[in-house]
């Protein structure tokens, strides 16, 4: 299993604009899928992890810095490629700002 919460946890950007709060800004992520390397001479080598990262945040501004400080830490991770990134614009039940980040992240098993 990728460790996706301690790659944005772990991230000073992220750790900075989202510290401990819980309804304020934040970020959840959700493995889509885990996909072995095919190899007809043996085990696969290696994963890829499909993983969607949702972040929320309370103004434009902060959703921007906050969007950007998760793609800076995925992309850091290593072996990390974002496929896209989304503006869904505001929620109108929350009235928080809201970006999706769909990224593929290869582990070595």
């Amino acid at each position: 299993m990728i460790p996706v919460y301690r790659i944005l946890h772990d991230w000073p950007a992220v750790a900075a604009i989202v510290n401990t709060r819980i309804f304020r800004d934040y970020v959840v992520w959700a493995m889509l899928a885990d996909v072995p390397d095919n190899h007809l001479s043996g085990p696969p080598p290696s994963d890829r992890y499909s993983v969607s990262v949702d972040t929320f945040s309370t103004t434009e501004a902060r959703s921007d810095a906050l969007v950007k400080a998760c793609r800076d830490a995925i992309e850091a991770d290593g072996h990390a490629q974002v496929q896209t990134i989304q503006s869904l614009g505001r929620e109108t039940d929350t009235t928080l700002w809201r970006y999706n980040i769909s990224a593929d992240i290869f582990r070595n098993r």
